[in-house]
């Protein structure tokens, strides 16, 4: 993941400079993040229970477990929201 994605920079500035930089910027990743991607070690807590069988995701809108699959879509029995999916991405951004 580079800091220097600016067709700009790859165009005008040489390869070896623009590794550089990265090498000496990546450090930073610790306080703030500037490059387009930002890697995040995670763990898994067992210290809440599993969800229930079927309740893998939860409508963003109003917090309902029960979405209904629909074959193009989940449905939010709570709120009518339509979630769709395609190509097996869900896609919950609202708009």
């Amino acid at each position: 993941v580079s800091h220097f994605r600016l067709p700009f920079l790859k165009r005008w500035v040489p390869l070896p400079l623009l590794v550089a930089m990265d090498r000496l910027a990546q450090p930073t990743g610790r306080w703030w993040q500037f490059s387009p991607s930002v890697f995040l070690r995670c763990r898994a807590s067992w210290e809440k229970p599993l969800a229930p069988a079927g309740a893998f995701f939860r409508c963003p809108a109003c917090g309902e477990i029960a979405l209904r699959e629909e074959p193009d879509a989940l449905l939010c029995p709570g709120c009518g929201h339509r979630w769709p999916h395609r190509d097996g991405i869900y896609d919950f951004k609202p708009g």
